[in-house]
């Protein structure tokens, strides 16, 4: 493995070997690496639950851009930044939006709303 290592890294042609030999034994050492631990289980791995509507919207299961946002939620740029800001404004009809856009439970996230709301008063 040392051989192979040294005959990578000295580049085309080193040690008198053509270089199919050289890539052979580059793949060899890649494909002995110790393998990776075992993985954690699901719920452990799992995040938890977010704790502001901003996380809920921004790091959540999906990324979407402001304009994916404004176009879903038939809000203005500015409307969205005023309830990420003061989600106690949210109303349910948005709150309805928001859920169906994630594909979450409604009661989810009236709960994230109804926690940070109380966090804050």
């Amino acid at each position: 493995m040392t051989l192979c290592l040294a005959q990578y890294w000295a580049g085309p042609g080193a040690v008198g070997y053509p270089p199919s030999t050289i890539l052979a034994c580059s793949i060899k050492l890649f494909t002995t690496m110790p393998s990776t631990p075992p993985l954690l289980p699901y719920s452990s791995v799992e995040p938890s639950a977010p704790r502001r509507f901003t996380d809920l919207l921004r790091n959540g299961r999906y990324q979407f851009t402001e304009r994916e946002l404004m176009e879903h939620l038939r809000m203005t740029y500015r409307t969205i930044k005023q309830r990420e800001a003061d989600p106690s404004t949210l109303t349910v009809a948005e709150m309805l939006r928001v859920a169906e856009l994630l594909g979450e439970p409604i009661e989810k996230v009236v709960a994230v709303v109804i926690a940070e709301v109380q966090s804050k008063g």
